[in-house]
């Protein structure tokens, strides 16, 4: 079950603020890099490329819009830097200038590398308290109806989608509603014209294998009786002038529910309560991407509004977050959905954003397959089919589209064999996940915090999932992929045997996934 824990430290209240109006912090530290060292940290989402190579300047009280801060870096000689209260942090390409109006920043030892170093920062700053988040979105595949349907999705239509998912001899897995299903007049209810019987429909779905979540946003209509009725009541987010903000998000324009105030924060749980007794609801994604953009129009209620937003999963068994709390180390699953381009391009990005998450005390951060442009991705078979096998491998196997509307039955069949492979790891993950709620190990691990000082600081394009597998997804259209193995003996998908340190070429000319298992089973 997911609780929600108190945060340990006041940095976690979201402060929306320009950069620029900012005074010259009153303490100001120069942290020098030293002999080949290299850095990680700060960014959680929409990442430069890390280790730290290009000079940039970030304050770590700013939210961005489609991402998350995390108030730590660490590095590969085992030092980190940490505040609990915002810092100023400008990195010229080589050194850390940190400055802040509450404290002198120093660089602190944790160790002798990174895993250290992050190691001794969690436990010290915000450890970890135990608490287990949903297991199952790790262990079964997430089939998100959004890039298939959007607004268009009915009743019949999802029970269709189910059908031909077991059909197409794919495993059963959660069914992520995307949001539409409910009508705009603040009730939170099933839109009766195109779900005429949700209980009906959970019910099939449940008998089928299927979990059902639906996508929560804070949104109700700006019309009607509920929204007459919300104005007498003082609720709705607010602008300065008092008047209430109105959004422009995808179902139209609507009022914006205050989770920071709680009469409508217990009246919103009534009403998820509602969904999950009447019609066998399994849980939520809460999704307030679209409000993040006017937060600073709010009149200063953002930081209430955010800690109320995340309370609302309390005590669900399938629960994430999109975005979630600016907080490391808190039992939430969050999402990240970033458009990172298109086409080839956008594969990259999604595996530094991975890597930095687990890196920045973000161990149950996933990475969505959702892509900007549709239809260049659905004109490529072999982009989709590095898409799937791309997301399928993170640390919630995610399935963003129909596998088969990959029109090459090949590459139909290796997605297959990757879901597959995916289904044999479960119960590794669920372990990796219950371990991760007492020692703070990210999931996915980058190569230099699974084996530091062997020459992976700059290996950005492979991962570690746990200690005992080693995933090398393809990047491009190339018939080969290089494999950098560390040390140890691994065995390849087809069993054959490989001693490390070795770098092999790895043939994927047939769509599939380049991936290695420990023989030493760790």
């Amino acid at each position: 079950m997911t609780t929600l824990r108190n945060p340990t430290f006041p940095f976690l209240l979201l402060l929306f603020f320009s950069l620029t109006a900012a005074a010259a912090p009153r303490h100001t530290t120069k942290i020098e890099s030293q002999r080949n060292e290299k850095w990680w940290g700060i960014f959680v989402s929409s990442a430069p490329a890390e280790p730290f190579q290009q000079p940039f300047s970030i304050n770590t009280a700013r939210y961005m819009q489609d991402g998350l801060l995390s108030p730590m870096l660490i590095s590969s000689n085992g030092r980190y830097i940490w505040s609990s209260r915002p810092m100023q942090i400008e990195f010229d390409g080589r050194d850390f200038t940190i400055g802040s109006d509450y404290e002198k920043v120093s660089a602190a030892k944790g160790g002798r590398n990174l895993r250290e170093a992050y190691l001794v920062c969690c436990h010290k700053n915000f450890p970890p308290d135990g608490t287990v988040p949903s297991v199952e979105l790790f262990t079964r595949p997430v089939y998100n109806t959004r890039m298939e349907f959007g607004y268009g999705l009915t009743q019949q239509k999802l029970l269709d989608y189910a059908d031909r998912i077991l059909g197409a001899g794919l495993p059963a897995g959660t069914l992520l509603v995307s949001d539409g299903w409910r009508s705009y007049n603040g009730t939170y209810d099933f839109d009766k014209d195109f779900f005429p019987d949700p209980r009906a429909m959970v019910d099939r779905l449940h008998e089928k294998g299927f979990k059902v979540m639906l996508t929560v946003t804070p949104f109700g209509g700006a019309f009607g009786r509920s929204y007459i009725t919300g104005l007498r009541n003082g609720f709705f987010l607010r602008k300065a002038d008092g008047t209430p903000l109105i959004v422009e998000a995808e179902g139209g324009y609507s009022t914006c529910i205050h989770a920071g105030n709680p009469e409508e924060a217990e009246l919103l749980g009534r009403r998820l309560d509602r969904l999950r007794d009447e019609y066998g609801i399994d849980g939520f994604r809460f999704d307030c991407r679209a409000v993040l953009p006017h937060l600073a129009e709010s009149g200063g209620q953002a930081a209430d509004f955010m800690s109320g937003w995340m309370k609302l999963g309390r005590g669900l068994s399938l629960c994430e977050y999109l975005p979630g709390l600016n907080t490391p180390l808190t039992p939430y699953i969050n999402c990240i959905e970033n458009d990172n381009g298109t086409g080839w391009e956008s594969l990259q990005p999604r595996i530094n954003d991975m890597l930095t998450a687990g890196l920045t005390g973000f161990p149950y951060c996933h990475i969505s397959a959702h892509h900007a442009d549709t239809a260049a991705l659905f004109s490529d078979p072999l982009l989709m089919a590095r898409t799937l096998q791309l997301a399928v491998m993170m640390p919630i196997p995610n399935v963003a589209f129909a596998p088969w509307r990959i029109a090459d039955p090949d590459l139909q069949e290796q997605v297959k064999r990757t879901l597959a492979l995916r289904e044999r790891m479960a119960g590794y993950v669920e372990e990796l996940v219950r371990e991760s709620s007492r020692t703070a190990e990210p999931l996915i691990r980058h190569m230099e915090y699974q084996y530091p000082r062997n020459g992976f600081a700059d290996c950005n394009d492979q991962f570690m999932l746990g200690a005992r597998y080693l995933i090398a997804p393809a990047l491009n259209d190339a018939a080969t992929r290089t494999v950098r193995l560390p040390r140890g003996v691994w065995l390849d998908r087809e069993g054959r045997r490989f001693k490390g340190p070795l770098v092999i070429e790895v043939n994927v000319a047939d769509g599939g996934l380049a991936w290695f298992e420990s023989a030493s089973k760790q």
